[in-house]
């Protein structure tokens, strides 16, 4: 096997970058850009937790020492495409 070169490396590196999502506006087909900052999510229901993993125990407690709790790896977005601004 040869040895690695940097351009083989920095091909490696590359792979483990997020790509872009692939979200097509449905109206002209065209891709969707983000146009606003990531609004996290709350829970302000046990109810909430549960539907995410999180035992009913465990959410009735978070709920009933907290009003609301900071939902992770959800958020709310704006996008748009080009054409429909």
């Amino acid at each position: 096997m040869p040895p690695s070169t940097p351009q083989t490396k920095r091909c490696q590196r590359n792979r483990k970058r997020s790509k872009r999502r692939a979200i097509l506006c449905p109206i002209h087909g065209c891709y969707l850009d983000s146009v606003s900052q990531k609004y996290r999510l709350f829970a302000d229901r046990a109810g909430q937790l549960q539907e995410r993993g999180v035992p009913q125990k465990y959410a009735l407690m978070l709920i009933a020492s907290k009003t609301t709790v900071a939902i992770e790896g959800e958020w709310l977005e704006a996008f748009w495409c080009s054409q429909c601004q």
